[in-house]
């Protein structure tokens, strides 16, 4: 019977405390570069620092007795697992209120929980002390969709997020609002972070901000046209390249009590329409910036990958996979010269 690798536990995690503006890929190159990129497990920005989850424990103690370097300053590498106490209260007469416990356990020490009711009292002790207990559900999150910490996804993160400032402070010169969509949309929901296989960073912007200078800008700002599909008037799609990433800006159409944008297959022509709910927009953050997302984004997401959204998939059709995606006719071969145009 073959060996199965132990899990990831509090236990493997390190806090590293940085200083202002280093980002979670510096904190992994110095990582990997003490211990070796194959012993990281995850990474995740968590308040002020980066944590980092390592395959062994023993390179945790390594990592703490040496620390980091990071851009030429040492950084301090902590350990997760911080000696406490867990203490469950049972047969509590129901007429005490729990606001009352917590104020007597208060007296004699700082409680890291709100004093919450026992979900199955007659499996618990009257105490009961645990040791190392996680703190929070944040750790879950680590492990249900891991970074993948490898040198190439490190540097592809890198990468995307040079790109999307770049494309943040060209709009915002424009005076043109976007959002993160499709993809780009579904990492930061489902596991706040870029989705690496992606390959790509997708933005949406509503067709009335459209302005005419926007390819120009994009160009002044150092980016390549990859192709422009469609026109203002039907399913307009841009896509720019920069240092082997691409940009893909999706210009979505009001219709009634839908939105959607369009998609065009070039060797076709073929047209396809993605269609969602009408949606507002909300300010959230990705990779230190500050950037809007539909404010009903479950609904958002749902539309577009379905109900099994939570799921990781590594095979996608643009065509067929969206739970969203209709036919939507072919354009007239006479006007492909103008609206299907590959660079």
């Amino acid at each position: 019977m073959a060996s199965l690798t132990p899990p990831v536990s509090i236990r493997h995690g390190v806090r590293c405390v940085t200083a202002n503006g280093v980002n979670v890929e510096e904190v992994l190159l110095a990582v990997g570069q003490e211990i070796g990129y194959e012993n990281i497990s995850s990474a995740s920005r968590m308040n002020k620092a980066v944590v980092v989850f390592l395959k062994e424990e023993n390179h945790v103690n390594h990592l703490i007795s040496s620390g980091i370097v990071v851009s030429g300053d040492f950084v301090t590498v902590l350990p997760l697992v911080a000696p406490t106490i867990k203490v469950t209260v049972s047969n509590v007469p129901p007429f005490i209120q729990s606001n009352e416990i917590e104020r007597e356990l208060l007296r004699y020490a700082q409680a890291d929980e709100a004093v919450g009711p026992v979900k199955d009292p007659e499996n618990v002790q009257s105490v009961e002390e645990e040791e190392d207990e996680p703190q929070g559900a944040e750790e879950a999150i680590v492990v249900l969709y891991p970074d993948d910490s490898s040198p190439e996804a490190v540097e592809f993160r890198r990468k995307v997020k040079s790109l999307l400032h770049l494309a943040a402070r060209t709009l915002a010169h424009l005076d043109i609002p976007f959002w993160l969509s499709s993809g780009t949309c579904l990492g930061w929901f489902r596991q706040c972070s870029i989705i690496s296989y992606s390959r790509d960073v997708d933005i949406g912007i509503f067709i009335v901000d459209f302005r005419s200078d926007i390819v120009a800008a994009f160009r002044d700002a150092g980016l390549s046209l990859k192709h422009k599909f469609g026109k203002v008037e039907d399913s307009l799609e841009l896509s720019f390249l920069s240092d082997d990433v691409k940009l893909d800006v999706f210009f979505f159409y009001e219709d009634g009590d839908v939105v959607w944008n369009g998609g065009t297959q070039a060797k076709s022509g073929r047209k396809f329409k993605y269609v969602f709910p009408r949606f507002s927009l909300c300010w959230a953050e990705l990779l230190e910036l500050k950037v809007r997302v539909p404010c009903e984004t479950l609904d958002y997401v749902k539309a577009n990958y379905g109900a099994s959204w939570s799921v990781p998939v590594r095979s996608w059709d643009w065509k067929t996979s969206p739970s969203n995606v209709q036919e939507n006719g072919v354009w007239p071969l006479a006007e492909w010269v103008e609206l299907i145009q590959v660079y």
